[in-house]
Formats: C-alpha cells, sequence, structure tokens
C-alpha cells in the first residue's frame, strides 16, 4: 500500500509576474474541479500581490472562492482540481513544486487562518484582530 498522492493537473503560465518587492504574487488564479456532472469553476480569475510585511485578508460571499483559492496558493487541493495561472513566491512559481517543497513553504513561509477560527487561533491574532476591529470600526 503506497502513500503516493496523485498529483494535481498543474498549468503554469512560462513567463513569472511579480512587481519589485512583492514576496507573494498572484495572476489570473483559476480552479476548476471535475465531476461527474461536469467540470465546476470554484475560481475565475484573481490576481493579487502581497508585499513584505503585508497581511492579505480575502472576504466574501459563501461560495465566492476565499477558501478554494487559498488552499491553491498553499497546495493543498486534492487531485481533482486544475489549477491554472501563476503563484509566485519571491520569484519562484510554486505550483509544479513537490510536496516536499510545499511543506517547507507551508511550515515556514506563510500560513493560513482558515474562515471562522479566529478565536481558535493564537490568542495574540485574536486580540490584534479584535484590536483592529475596534480601531476601523464596524464594516
Amino acid at each position: 500500500m503506497s502513500d503516493a498522492v496523485e498529483p494535481l493537473e498543474v498549468e503554469a503560465v512560462p513567463d513569472l509576474v511579480q512587481p519589485k518587492g512583492a514576496v507573494l504574487s498572484v495572476r489570473n488564479l483559476r480552479v476548476e474541479f471535475a465531476t461527474d456532472s461536469g467540470t465546476v469553476k470554484a475560481v475565475d480569475d484573481v490576481s493579487y500581490d502581497v508585499f513584505e510585511n503585508e497581511v492579505l485578508g480575502i472576504v466574501g460571499e459563501s461560495g465566492s472562492g476565499k477558501t478554494v483559492s487559498s488552499l491553491a496558493v498553499l497546495g493543498l487541493l486534492p487531485s481533482t482540481a486544475t489549477i491554472t495561472g501563476q503563484i509566485v513566491y519571491r520569484g519562484k512559481s510554486l505550483l509544479g513544486l513537490s510536496e516536499k517543497e510545499m511543506r517547507d513553504f507551508r511550515g515556514n513561509k506563510v500560513a493560513m487562518v482558515f474562515p471562522g477560527c479566529p478565536r481558535r487561533a493564537e490568542p495574540r491574532l485574536h486580540r490584534r484582530v479584535s484590536d483592529l476591529r475596534s480601531h476601523r470600526g464596524p464594516s
């Protein structure tokens, strides 16, 4: 019995695009899932940049692709996903990296706070989010 995971289908754009100073750049990200009923488009043409010492918060309606797009960046989607576009970290494409390389990236370079878990996250993060809310007022 093998613990090998079937690789995701990935179509990377050959020319990496990353503005000067950006740590993470996502360009034209699309994520689709093959189902018995056909293809489901979960993310369609998402682009953003994150610069040094920035924190990115992704907000949107339920089912809008927030979690799927973040899981694509982290390389945590199932093998039924097809990812197209670019995901570039410090000049290196993340699409097509080995599982070992992605584990290093996830463990040392980037993190995700999943929806609904600010109180379960580290207490300092919860206090920081609370401070931001009180400082900026209700949104």
